[in-house]
C-alpha cells in the first residue's frame, strides 16, 4: 500500500529513508497493519539502526570535519559582524532618513556604497551556505539531515559567550537598543541567508548527486569571486565581531595576537572548502566518491 495512505508522522519519517527502501518499508507497514506509535516506533529503530551504520564509516566524519564545521563556525561571526554592519546602514538610512542624504554626490555615493555592501554580503552568504548544503548531502547523503543539524547549531551558537566591538561601545547603544537590530536581524541572516540556502542544495544534491562540470565550475567559479570580493570584510568578523563578553587581559592579549596573526588572511578558504568538492564531485563519476 502506498505510504501516503499512513498516518502523517509516520509518512514524514520515512521520508528519511532512501526512495527504494521507503516504498518497502511502507509496503510492510501497511500489510502487517501497524499505525500510530507503534509504526512510529518500528520507523524511528530503522532510521537509528541506518544512522549509527553509517556513522560507521568515514564519509560523515569528513563532512562534518571538513564541510560542517569550519564553514559554519565562519558563518556564524559573519552573520552577526555583517547583520551589525547592516544594522548601522538600516537605522542611519531607514530610521533617520532625510532627502539631504540624496542632495549631494559624496552623500549618493555613501548610499550606494552602504547598498552595495550589503547586496554582496548577503549575495556571499547565500553562496557559500549553498555549496556547503551541496557539498553535505554529495559526500554523505544517509547522514546528511543530521550534518546539517549540527552546521545550523554551530551557526546559531557559534558565538554565544562573545559579543562584538560595536555592540560594545555605548555610543552605540542607540542602535541596538532596538529588539530589531540586536537580535532580529542577525537572526534573519543566519534563516533566511544560509539555513534556508544551504537546505535547497542539501535537497538539489539530493536529486542529483553530482553537478554537471559547467555547472560546477561555475558555482565554484562564483564562490571565489564572491569570497574576494569580501575578503577583508571576513577578517574584519573575526577581528572586531568576536569579542569575549568578560576576558582577562591575558586572554585579550592573546586573541589580539591571533588577529594579527597571518593564519586570519587565509580563514575565508574555509568557507570555500565545499566549493571546491562540487567542482570535484563534478569531475569524476559518483563510484569514484563513493
Amino acid at each position: 500500500m502506498p505510504a501516503r495512505h499512513l498516518p502523517s508522522v509516520v509518512d514524514l519519517l520515512l521520508g528519511a529513508l532512501d526512495p527504494p527502501e521507503r516504498d518497502v518499508v511502507a509496503g510492510d507497514l501497511c500489510e502487517l497493519g501497524l499505525t500510530g506509535p507503534r509504526a512510529a516506533g518500528e520507523v524511528l529503530g530503522l532510521i537509528a539502526r541506518r544512522q549509527l551504520a553509517a556513522w560507521c564509516q568515514w564519509r560523515p566524519w569528513a563532512a562534518l570535519a571538513l564541510i560542517a564545521l569550519p564553514p559554519a563556525m565562519m558563518l556564524s561571526l559573519l552573520t552577526r559582524h555583517w547583520a551589525d554592519v547592516a544594522a548601522f546602514s538600516s537605522w542611519f538610512y531607514i530610521d533617520n532618513w532625510t532627502h539631504a542624504y540624496l542632495d549631494s554626490p559624496a552623500a549618493r555615493g555613501d548610499l550606494f556604497d552602504a547598498v552595495t555592501t550589503t547586496a554582496v554580503q548577503c549575495a556571499a552568504l547565500v553562496v557559500w551556505a549553498w555549496t556547503a548544503g551541496c557539498a553535505l548531502a554529495s559526500l554523505s547523503r544517509r547522514t546528511v539531515w543530521t550534518s546539517f543539524a549540527v552546521f545550523a547549531a554551530v551557526v546559531f551558537c557559534g558565538t554565544i559567550g562573545t559579543t562584538t566591538l560595536a555592540r560594545s561601545n555605548s555610543a552605540n547603544a542607540i542602535v541596538f537598543s532596538s529588539a530589531v537590530y540586536s537580535s532580529g536581524l542577525p537572526i534573519l541572516f543566519r534563516v533566511a541567508l544560509v539555513l534556508l540556502p544551504a537546505a535547497h542544495g542539501i535537497r538539489r544534491a539530493g536529486r542529483e548527486p553530482a553537478l554537471g562540470l559547467a555547472p560546477g565550475i561555475a558555482t565554484a567559479t562564483l564562490a571565489v569571486v564572491v569570497t574576494a570580493l569580501v575578503w577583508k570584510g571576513t577578517g574584519s568578523a573575526v577581528r572586531f565581531g568576536w569579542r569575549w563578553s568578560s576576558a582577562d587581559g591575558q586572554s585579550l592579549m592573546a586573541i589580539r595576537r591571533f588577529r594579527d596573526a597571518w593564519l586570519l588572511r587565509w580563514l575565508p578558504f574555509a568557507l570555500l572548502i565545499p566549493a571546491f568538492y562540487v567542482v570535484l564531485r563534478a569531475t569524476r563519476p559518483p563510484r569514484a566518491l563513493r
